[in-house]
């Protein structure tokens, strides 16, 4: 039996990315965690895959990715820079039964929304659904 992949698909999304000092500090709070629930069995994120997730995309086509990065290009051109805390931690499904750890956004959850919105409505342009959820950053 063979599978064949479509190299011509990629998994993507848009996402904002977190500096590397903040990465690290979320990393070493990773390290910390692991420790502390050893019965967790699932793959923890690795420092260099840490984000802030937007919008979900999907596999999409690698000839719809420059349409897609000028969507979001405009979308965000008259978004000004702004500042996050991240505080409180969770898990879903539940705690008990972990399958993603997440860091709440305490300052800035508004001004990331305002960017979630203004890149979902640039791609619905595209063929991507409006959310139908208000964003939670975490």
């Amino acid at each position: 039996m063979s599978a064949l992949i479509d190299v011509d698909q990629l998994r993507t999304f848009i996402a904002i990315e977190l500096p590397d000092t903040i990465r690290r500090d979320i990393a070493q709070y990773i390290d910390r965690l692991r420790q502390a629930f050893p019965q967790v069995r699932a793959s923890w994120s690795r420092e260099d895959n840490l984000h802030l997730t937007l919008k979900f995309l999907g596999d999409v086509p690698d000839n719809e990715l420059n349409d897609i990065c000028r969507a979001v290009s405009k979308a965000v051109a008259s978004i000004e820079p702004f500042e996050m805390v991240f505080r409180g931690c969770g898990a879903f499904p539940s705690v008990d039964r972990p399958r993603t750890i997440w860091l709440g956004v305490d300052q800035g959850h508004d001004e990331a929304t305002d960017l979630q919105t203004a890149v979902d409505e640039s791609l619905k342009t595209l063929r991507f659904p409006k959310e139908t959820r208000r964003l939670q950053p975490h």
